[in-house]
């Protein structure tokens, strides 16, 4: 159905999305798709469109607030390590065990997944 510069394309945008913490679901996906070609997709379309790219998977941010999941970006992320390196600079007995990243109740966050390793 699409092109092989069209087809990169949309597995680019997909993955530009799912990083950005905006994935794509399938029917977002098929539009996207359709926004490239013209053409409505065929029922099996994605199914060969993945077979194709088993990189590309389909989601749905869950388990946190859409807002959150938007704020989890490049920018944030920059921003965060500079103040985190203005703190250090400031205060340089600082030791790294007494930096902590908490969520608004007071729970750490981002160690689970590491700690299960």
């Amino acid at each position: 159905m699409l092109p092989l510069n069209q087809e990169l394309a949309l597995v680019d945008w997909v993955g530009l999305r799912a990083i950005t913490a905006k994935p794509f679901d399938l029917t977002g996906i098929q539009s996207m798709a359709y926004e490239l070609s013209g053409s409505v997709p065929g029922i099996n379309w994605y199914l060969k469109f993945q077979a194709c790219h088993p990189e590309v998977l389909t989601s749905k941010p869950s388990g946190r607030d859409p807002k959150q999941a938007q704020n989890f970006n490049p920018t944030n992320i920059k921003n965060y390590f500079e103040l985190l390196r203005t703190t250090y600079t400031d205060f340089p007995n600082i030791p790294p065990q007494h930096i902590w990243n908490m969520d608004k109740k007071g729970h750490t966050v981002g160690w689970g997944a590491q700690a299960i390793k």
